[in-house]
C-alpha cells in the first residue's frame, strides 16, 4: 500500500534533496486516502536544518504543499489553501474549476514577510546576529581603537547589504506565481483532477515566453484508472 511504501522510504537513511511526497490510495467508496511524507534535509551552506515529517495519513479536505513541511506552511500556501477551498465549495463543473485553478496558480500577490521562509533560509538567525553585533558595539565603544570600530562597521555594512538582498529575494518568491523577469520564475502549472469513477484529467501548462504578456502551451490528457 501507499502507507507501507512511504514507511519504508522514511527508514531509507539516504540523504536526498528536500522533497514532499503525497501518494493516493483508492478506497472502496470511490474516494482516495492521501499519505504524506517530508524528508529531513540539512543545508550545509546556511547551517539550517529542515525537519522531516510523517509518514502521515492526511485528513479529508484541502491540503497545501510548498518548499516546507506541511505543518509549517508558508503564508502563500495558507492563502492558496483558503482560496482553493472556497472554489471547491462553489460546486463548479470541471471546466470552471480548471479555469479558476489556473487563475489561482497565476496569482502574483506577495505574502511578505514570511517568518517560516526566513527561518528556513537562515535569515532570522542572521537578523538576530546582526542585532546582537550592533548592541555589542554600543556596549563596548572603547574596545581598542578607531580602526577596529571602522572594520566592524564595514563588516556590519556588508552583512546588512547581504541581509537586505536576501529579504528582497524572499519577497519576490513570496507569491504563488513567481516572476523575476527573464532570469527566474514559474515555468509550469500542472492540474490533475480525479473523479469518483477514477477518470483522470491531466492538464499541464508550460510558459514559453518570459515577457509580458506570457505565452503558454497547454497539453491535456484524459485516461481511466484501472
Amino acid at each position: 500500500t501507499s502507507l507501507e511504501y512511504i514507511k519504508t522510504l522514511s527508514k531509507n537513511g539516504k540523504m536526498y534533496s528536500p522533497f514532499n511526497l503525497c501518494l493516493f490510495e483508492p478506497q472502496n467508496n470511490g474516494a482516495y486516502e492521501a499519505v504524506y511524507y517530508k524528508n529531513q534535509f540539512e543545508n550545509k551552506e546556511t547551517g539550517t536544518c529542515i525537519p522531516g515529517e510523517g509518514p502521515n495519513v492526511l485528513p479529508p479536505g484541502v491540503s497545501g504543499f510548498g518548499n516546507h513541511a506541511i505543518s509549517t506552511p508558508f503564508r502563500k500556501t495558507i492563502y492558496g489553501i483558503d482560496e482553493f477551498r472556497s472554489k471547491i465549495e462553489k460546486g463548479l463543473g470541471l471546466e470552471e474549476l480548471q479555469s479558476e485553478a489556473v487563475q489561482l496558480l497565476s496569482n502574483k500577490q506577495e505574502h511578505h514577510p514570511d517568518t517560516q521562509m526566513q527561518k528556513q533560509s537562515g535569515v532570522l538567525d542572521k537578523m538576530r546576529t546582526n542585532n546582537d553585533s550592533q548592541k555589542e558595539s554600543f556596549e563596548h565603544p572603547d574596545d581598542d581603537a578607531s580602526k577596529q570600530l571602522s572594520d566592524q562597521g564595514t563588516l556590519q555594512l556588508n552583512e546588512k547589504t547581504e541581509l537586505e538582498f536576501t529579504l528582497k529575494k524572499e519577497q519576490l518568491l513570496s507569491s504563488i506565481f513567481v516572476d523575476i523577469g527573464e532570469k527566474y520564475g514559474t515555468r509550469m502549472q500542472t492540474l490533475i483532477f480525479v473523479d469518483y469513477d477514477h477518470e483522470v484529467h491531466f492538464v499541464e501548462r508550460t510558459r514559453i515566453s518570459y515577457k509580458v504578456p506570457f505565452e503558454w502551451t497547454t497539453k491535456s490528457v484524459k485516461f481511466q484508472f484501472e
